[in-house]
């Protein structure tokens, strides 16, 4: 049988540790290591060429590995809602590939305006207007980023005048909604008449 001693082949990393566990013969003798370690395994978390220089029964042994990891990536931003009044809040999370190790969010016009969560359940919103929100993801593979945007609403203001209307018994009245809203109801006193 063919015995090789050395490394193994270059290699890419994309796991949930973003680590890689490399590791020699006990049959080495002398280990050296491009990092420093004399041992016959190291943990490598970040990417480069790691060469080993070591003393086999058949004389010395000098090998690389070029490490590689696998860059993160976001699939999607997912927003508990796109479209809020403003005093309301919002919950956040990514879908992503390839484990990131650190998340920031960027998030103008929110409280918090700043988040290193994966997913953050509290972002509020005081202002009306468009806001983008921007997740950035790293790990030892490089970085990714994507931006979504939640539309945050006025909230709406009635604008009616104190009116009295005198009408006849069983007339019909049509009162125009004079305020900027998606939907109206309707009351008299406390009972809804007309809902949307």
């Amino acid at each position: 049988t063919d015995y090789h001693p050395g490394l193994p082949a270059d290699t890419l990393v994309c796991n949930e540790t973003n680590s890689l566990r490399i590791s020699v013969p006990r049959i080495l003798q002398s280990v050296q290591w491009s990092t420093g370690a004399t041992t016959h395994d190291i943990i490598v978390e970040q990417p480069g060429t790691y060469w080993i220089s070591g003393e086999s029964p058949c004389g010395m042994l000098t090998d690389t590995i070029q490490v590689r990891f696998c860059a993160p990536q976001i699939e999607d931003i997912i927003l508990s809602d796109r479209r809020i009044c403003a005093g309301e809040c919002i919950s956040l999370q990514a879908v992503t590939g390839n484990h990131p190790q650190t998340y920031e969010w960027l998030l103008p016009g929110a409280t918090p305006e700043t988040s290193a969560e994966a997913a953050p359940a509290r972002i509020c919103y005081d202002q009306a207007g468009t806001f983008p929100i921007t997740l950035t993801v790293t790990n030892a593979g490089g970085t990714a980023a994507r931006t979504a945007d939640i539309v945050v609403l006025p909230v709406p203001v009635p604008r009616f005048p104190d009116t009295s209307l005198t009408v006849s018994y069983k007339a019909d009245v049509q009162l125009p909604a004079c305020a900027d809203a998606e939907t109206a109801d309707w009351y008299i006193g406390d009972s809804l008449i007309c809902a949307s």
